[in-house]
């Protein structure tokens, strides 16, 4: 059985990174039952993703989409739901303003590792080039750990 049916990827404004990781998730889970989005932190009001960000995805056959940035809230949250934010202040956020919340990790803290996935701020193509490829490896890499825990978990019940 699998552990979770929903993946929420959180940024601070849901304009680049968060986009980004929902965009890669989606294309790495195709044909699953698995739902995929993507949420901001501080979202005041609707605005499209950052251009730059939609151009660098495409070059890598990544559809970001023409969405608008969405808010995280309370019914984001559940047990059946990963959250999965890029900074670790993203993650302390979701914990001091929902008591209910539940698990909230930062991408790097699921995969065991330590650190930020820091937005290249007032970065060009180049920069966000880089940002992209490093939420790729990211994901990826969450990707290969859930998709693994649900292989194991299916054998060990047929057991």
């Amino acid at each position: 059985m699998k552990k979770y049916d929903k993946i929420v990827f959180v940024s601070m404004d849901d304009t680049a990174g968060s986009p980004i990781a929902d965009g890669i998730m989606r294309k790495l889970s195709a044909g699953r039952e698995l739902s995929i989005a993507s949420r901001g932190m501080i979202v005041l009001f609707q605005e499209p993703i950052n251009p730059i960000a939609i151009t660098v995805a495409e070059r890598h056959n990544v559809t970001l989409g023409h969405r608008m940035t969405t808010a995280f809230s309370e019914n984001d949250i559940d047990d059946r739901n990963l959250i999965l934010t890029m900074t670790e202040k993203e993650r302390d956020m979701i914990y001091e303003a929902y008591e209910h919340a539940i698990n909230v990790y930062t991408i790097q803290e699921f995969l065991g590792a330590e650190g930020d996935v820091k937005i290249p701020f007032g970065g060009g193509e180049e920069e966000y080039k880089e940002y992209f490829d490093r939420i790729h490896i990211l994901v990826r890499l969450v990707a290969e750990k859930l998709f693994t825990e649900e292989r194991e978990d299916e054998d060990s019940n047929r057991k």
